[in-house]
């Protein structure tokens, strides 16, 4: 078991995909798990397969690329478990046309989600662990970022 201090981990778009494996693998490993998402029925799922498994996950509907959102994630998080000890940033969608056949608006919605939310989520994230690592030394942001090429799909 790595995380032996029940660690606090945010994994946004941790409903589905590499997003709920990841959250059900750091849960199996002692984490206790924040599912950080916009789809409630999945994330409720994977949070009930969490817990069903002896591990501790709460759900908190979010949507990355939007500020006030994550500010608010960022607080129930604390509120919930009273601190966060890694922010998994995961959630990402993908355009998957063509170059020349996306629309603005669907690549302002891939930028939006892919890049503009990891920037939010972990400007709302960082004076947290900026606070805590006067205490501790126990604080990451991670980036999986492999759905963010899917928005530059070839000719």
């Amino acid at each position: 078991m790595r995380f032996k201090n029940k660690e606090v981990i945010i994994v946004t778009g941790g409903s589905r995909g590499i997003g709920r494996g990841i959250a059900k693998v750091l849960s199996q490993e002692g984490a206790r798990i924040v599912v950080v998402d916009i789809n409630e029925k999945d994330a409720l799922e994977c949070v009930d397969e969490i817990n069903s498994t002896g591990g501790e996950a709460i759900f908190i509907e979010c949507d990355v690329s939007n500020e006030a959102a994550c500010l608010n994630m960022m607080e129930q998080a604390v509120n919930a478990f009273g601190q966060v000890d890694v922010l998994v940033n995961n959630a990402g969608i993908g355009g998957f046309h063509k170059l020349h056949e996306t629309t603005e608006e669907s690549w302002d919605k891939c930028m939006n989600v892919d890049l503009k939310g990891v920037f939010l989520a972990s400007k709302a994230v960082i004076p947290h662990m900026i606070e805590r690592k006067k205490r501790c030394n126990c604080q990451h942001l991670i980036c999986a970022c492999a759905e963010i090429s899917k928005c530059m799909c070839c000719l």
